[in-house]
């Protein structure tokens, strides 16, 4: 799966061509009119207490609607 199939994916617009992305007044089922994702690219492994920070922050009121996804790009 590309970037871009996964934006479509996980913004569930998947069935609709690539140039709804294009279209500034498409709404989409799940974020609305606008989405702003981020991509960052980690060079070393998360050590176990970094991914237990994430957890322990994840369930804070200020991230209701955070999404973290990981995806193995097949890094060295």
């Amino acid at each position: 799966m590309s970037s871009i199939q996964a934006i479509l994916y996980f913004g569930q617009i998947q069935n609709e061509p690539l140039e709804v992305l294009l279209n500034r007044n498409f709404r989409s089922p799940l974020t609305g009119p606008s989405y702003k994702g981020k991509f960052d690219y980690v060079k070393q492994p998360i050590l176990e207490i970094g991914l237990r920070g994430l957890w322990s922050r994840s369930s804070e009121e200020e991230a209701e609607y955070a999404v973290v996804g990981f995806f193995a790009y097949g890094g060295r």
